[in-house]
């Protein structure tokens, strides 16, 4: 029962850790994207001169 145990943890942590780092990847595209758009449509609302520069 405890190989069993270990087992199933160790191949738990082996899914979950690639797991973790791919949302984390994923969270990072996603922030820069938001960044990215943001700017953009708070300079829209704010003034409209700046979204053409």
């Amino acid at each position: 029962m405890i190989f069993t145990e270990v087992f199933i943890l160790s191949t738990g942590i082996n899914i979950i850790i690639p797991a973790i780092m791919y949302l984390g990847i994923l969270i990072k595209i996603f922030l820069k994207l938001i960044w990215f758009f943001i700017p953009h449509i708070y300079l829209d609302k704010k003034e409209k001169k700046y979204i053409y520069e």
